[in-house]
């Protein structure tokens, strides 16, 4: 394996999803199948940067099932090294702020929910106490 290419295109970006289709029919060329692998999303990629073992043995059975009908047997694949294009790497971490930023929100409105229950507590007392007070104060007056 010598090339392997990953991409994800928004619905609504037409050269990117462009950019991919010729990247999908190059690999598929006959020349060019035995030589490249095309990765259709960030996850698997992600994965590679965080699990490169897990990704050697998936690129094991990969390989395995391409160079077997050739009668060869390949003993071992090691992910060495991995290049990221700079438009994936910003896509990536776009993808990553994004997801702390929903990790925040999630944080703001569990504290706001926990404030409101407080406030509601709180209300609750005051008004019940108003309430006794109130009330003595009758009892008093009779």
């Amino acid at each position: 394996m010598q090339l392997i290419l990953a991409g994800k295109a928004h619905p609504e970006d037409q050269a990117g999803q462009m950019l991919i289709r010729e990247w999908i029919r190059f690999i598929r060329r006959p020349e060019a199948r035995p030589h490249a692998i095309f990765l259709s999303d960030y996850d698997m990629l992600s994965d590679m940067l965080e699990g490169r073992e897990k990704i050697s043995e998936e690129l094991q059975k990969i390989i395995d099932v391409r160079t077997e009908p050739w009668g060869i047997n390949v003993i071992s694949v090691e992910v060495k090294d991995v290049l990221i294009p700079p438009a994936l790497e910003d896509a990536m971490s776009m993808q990553a702020q994004a997801e702390r930023e929903r990790q925040a929100r999630v944080i703001l409105g569990d504290s706001e929910r926990q404030v409101a229950e407080k406030f509601a507590e709180a209300a609750k007392d005051l008004y019940q106490r108003s309430y006794r007070s109130s009330f003595e104060g009758y009892e008093h007056a009779l």
